[in-house]
């Protein structure tokens, strides 16, 4: 009732502001009338419709709205627990909170499910999807539909491109600063540059176990992000004169970095008897430890990362960066890569020891 309360409360000052409530860029709709889009996981996409369309068939007769279902699903063909689709709802204001109270009636028996949760931390803004256009018509609906049951969703998917890479990067606050630059314009440069969409976690809002901040850059090409992170270090470098990774006593000219993998690709960062990450060293010259610790604790699941610590030299890293973006572009294309690239962990506060206490921490690692 709280999140309803909420959410309605957020709509009815949009609608003081604006005169009406609607998604895009259409005016069309008359005064006092609503268009609202309201994301589910697909697990309950059934549950929704109800059998036979019993339950969307109520759902419109109380609230008098459209209520439209996208049949694709979020990330394209992802049967994953982040795996979500779309409600479109339209017609007068006051339907919109019944259809809240309802949605909400329909998602409660599952808030306990461990894949909800999965689902409620996860965000798949930012994620390329090559050719696909939803809500083609502006209102939820196919364009030739007519927009009852589950609508069909205009666009194209070229899995030849439709996957990118993502590499997320643990930074200080103060060098966090130095990438975003005055007003954002130094993060702008960049991600325009290499055509790159470029995230930080908010200020304050620290990886769980550290003090430290997360960039998330994304990219269609592995290319494309690791040109993105290499200028990315170079302001660092050039404002700080050192990558510190949070290390205080990082000295000028060097580089200390965290980077977060996910659980899954891990093993394959250590390679058969350690030999990928023996590469990993005698090529970069570079110190390399993987956590123990997984993030979230307890059973892996999509989800889960770990973190990579990397220390040496400003041009190590730039090759030891390469290696490991090397391994993760094998998993890209995989559906529970896109959900973890679009999730963030920071800000969540998890029990637990403090990761990197003392510089170092329990997992595996070497170096020359």
């Amino acid at each position: 009732e709280v999140t309803v309360a909420a959410a309605a409360d957020a709509l009815n000052k949009i609608l003081e502001a604006l005169g009406q409530l609607h998604c895009g860029k259409s005016t069309t709709d008359a005064p006092g009338t609503a268009s609202m889009r309201m994301i589910i996981p697909a697990k309950v996409t059934s549950a929704v419709i109800g059998p036979g369309g019993q339950i969307v068939r109520q759902m419109r007769f109380r609230t008098q709205m459209h209520v439209h279902i996208e049949s694709i699903t979020i990330p394209p063909g992802s049967q994953t627990d982040s795996a979500e689709q779309v409600v479109s709802f339209q017609g007068p204001f006051p339907g919109i909170r019944t259809a809240l109270l309802l949605m909400a009636d329909i998602l409660l028996p599952y808030v306990e499910e461990p894949w909800f949760r999965v689902w409620g931390t996860t965000s798949n803004s930012g994620i390329f999807i090559s050719g696909l256009v939803l809500f083609h018509d502006g209102k939820g609906k196919a364009a030739k539909g007519g927009g009852k049951g589950k609508g069909a969703v205009h666009g194209s998917r070229d899995g030849s491109d439709s996957a990118g890479l993502c590499l997320k990067l643990l930074v200080p606050p103060g060098e966090a600063s130095c990438v975003l630059g005055r007003g954002g314009s130094v993060v702008r440069e960049i991600s325009q540059n290499t055509t790159t969409r470029i995230n930080t976690s908010a200020r304050g809002e620290f990886y769980p176990g550290t003090q430290l901040q997360e960039l998330r850059v994304f990219g269609a090409t592995q290319q494309a992000v690791l040109q993105a992170v290499a200028q990315i270090l170079a302001k660092i470098a050039e404002l700080s004169g050192a990558i510190s990774g949070g290390d205080h006593n990082a000295e000028p000219g060097s580089a200390r970095l965290k980077v977060v993998v996910p659980f899954r690709s891990a093993c394959a960062i250590i390679g058969p008897g350690g030999r990928t990450i023996k590469e990993v060293v005698e090529r970069s010259g570079m110190l390399v430890h993987i956590e123990e610790a997984t993030i979230p604790p307890g059973p892996p699941h999509e989800l889960t990362e770990q973190v990579v610590s990397l220390t040496g030299s400003i041009d190590g890293l730039s090759v030891a960066l390469s290696m490991i973006a090397e391994v993760l572009s094998r998993y890209a294309g995989e559906p529970w890569f896109q959900a973890w690239s679009s999730n963030s962990h920071c800000g969540l506060h998890m029990p637990g020891p403090f990761l990197f206490a003392k510089g170092k921490g329990k997992g595996k690692g070497i170096g020359k």
